[in-house]
């Protein structure tokens, strides 16, 4: 818990993201793989932000990436508005 948001923090061991990337590593098809579509974080960014929160990523303490997640805890004023905004935001149906 970190004030009125809860916090996931995932950190590993390996290279990391460049600083000059991490700005970018949540737009759409960026990937520094040579499989895969690039839409795994963009997808992550887009959950967390619908549901008030925000995720960013830096340097781990043992040298890898550290992705944190703050989500706000439920009865917050952002917590509402997120409510607030999925009662309201239109259902797309699939054929």
């Amino acid at each position: 818990r970190r004030g009125d948001a809860a916090e996931i923090t995932i950190e590993d061991n390996g290279p990391g993201v460049p600083e000059d990337k991490r700005a970018a590593i949540f737009d759409p098809y960026v990937t520094s793989k040579k499989s895969g579509t690039g839409l795994g974080l963009t997808i992550v960014r887009k959950v967390v932000i619908d549901h008030g929160g925000e995720v960013e990523v830096d340097a781990a303490p043992l040298g890898g990436a550290r992705f944190r997640i703050r989500l706000p805890l439920l009865g917050t004023a952002e917590s509402d508005a997120a409510l607030a905004q999925s009662d309201t935001a239109p259902v797309s149906a699939t054929a």
